[in-house]
């Protein structure tokens, strides 16, 4: 239950790194690795010192080297995701401001007919 192979953990360690890969911006996403790195290193750490379980060595550079691995896949597959969101709210602002001008010569014309 408490060994980092277990499936239950794997999936709680990766799937933040997976989820993390659709947020708009890339430096999200890293911040999302790095607190998830993190979370698990302090879990893994609070489960040897007070369960008394052993861990090897290897078995946490594992860990690490598989979830990085994951980022950098999810980060690669995900930059077309982030463009793609990136150019929506690119357009989602020209409408603002196109909409914001339309309203400003509504005004005008309004003023000019009164």
């Amino acid at each position: 239950m408490e060994a980092p192979g277990n499936l239950q953990m794997l999936f709680v360690m990766f799937v933040p790194i997976g989820l993390g890969g659709f947020l708009p911006r890339r430096s999200q996403f890293w911040i999302v690795y790095i607190v998830t790195i993190a979370t698990t290193f302090v879990t893994i750490w609070a489960i040897v010192e007070f369960r008394s379980v052993e861990i090897s060595y290897p078995s946490i550079v594992t860990v690490w080297l598989l979830m990085t691995i994951l980022a950098l896949m999810t980060d690669g597959l995900s930059s077309s995701y982030r463009q793609s969101i990136r150019s929506t709210f690119d357009q989602l602002e020209e409408i603002s401001e196109a909409h914001t001008a339309l309203v400003a010569i509504t005004a005008d014309r309004d003023r000019a007919l009164s």
